[in-house]
């Protein structure tokens, strides 16, 4: 009873600072401070968001589409980097240096290579958002795994399991509350370089129409794109969160809590 009465308290007070938050905007917009055309008033972006309506819902399904695909390809390939150097000393020396030299690099710096590879369409998008996203499950795998307190491994070699069976019962277990987290942290930074992506090549998506909509000067289309944008953002996390809380039950109430 208590988790619904703060629910609801928490909700209620989320809405009542976006409610604040239009009516600053509302004023600022009737005060003249910022010239016209520049800044349009939330009764402007309610427009152009409800009739682009049908529009905005299919370029955010291509950005989700892209981002979820990205995801999926990144982190499998982030967490099988992160779990092989985790759990094998050879290997993590063998491709430390190359996998530090890459981390670093900013994902968006690819899109001219990604450009002569794979051209302008879908696979562009996807490669260099998987790119992105595949480090922050790489280092939570990693570290994960790392981070197992070896008394748990000390006692599975003592009765007696073999190497791949204490990966399997002991170590994968424990590392998993941290390699959710960085499948959380993943998908955001999927969404947001794909929606960058979607900027610097204006073709479908979100980001594509907020780039159109600047160019173009229509101020309130542009609005929407942004708000829209948010929106599924804030879906997607919230999806994710609601499956981790779901994943992280059995580790007891503060990981599947703050998840």
């Amino acid at each position: 009873m208590k988790c619904a009465h703060r629910s609801t308290a928490d909700a209620l007070c989320g809405v009542s600072f976006v409610a604040i938050l239009a009516a600053l905007w509302t004023g600022v917009c009737a005060s003249g401070v910022v010239p016209e055309g520049q800044l349009p008033s939330p009764y402007e972006v309610l427009h152009a968001l409800i009739a682009e309506g049908p529009h905005l819902g299919a370029l955010a399904l291509v950005t989700v589409r892209r981002t979820l695909l990205a995801f999926l390809l990144g982190g499998l390939c982030g967490l099988g980097l992160g779990l092989g150097q985790g759990v094998c000393p050879v290997f993590r020396k063998t491709t430390g240096l190359a996998i530090e030299g890459l981390r670093p690099l900013p994902s968006v710096a690819l899109i001219p290579l990604g450009i002569l590879l794979y051209g302008m369409g879908d696979p562009l998008n996807i490669a260099v958002a998987a790119f992105a996203c595949a480090w922050p499950c790489f280092i939570s795998a990693r570290d994960g795994v790392r981070g197992v307190n070896p008394l748990l491994i000390d006692t599975a070699r003592t009765i007696g399991l073999g190497r791949v069976q204490t990966i399997r019962c002991v170590i994968l277990p424990a590392a998993f509350p941290a390699i959710v987290t960085g499948l959380r942290i993943a998908l955001g930074v999927a969404f947001a370089v794909e929606v960058s992506v979607e900027l610097v090549i204006p073709k479908q998506g979100l980001g594509a129409l907020a780039s159109t909509a600047a160019l173009a000067g229509e101020s309130g289309l542009l609005y929407a794109a942004i708000l829209a944008t948010g929106l599924v953002g804030l879906l997607l996390n919230n999806l994710l969160r609601w499956a981790t809380r779901r994943l992280l039950r059995p580790y007891g109430q503060q990981w599947s809590s703050g998840a």
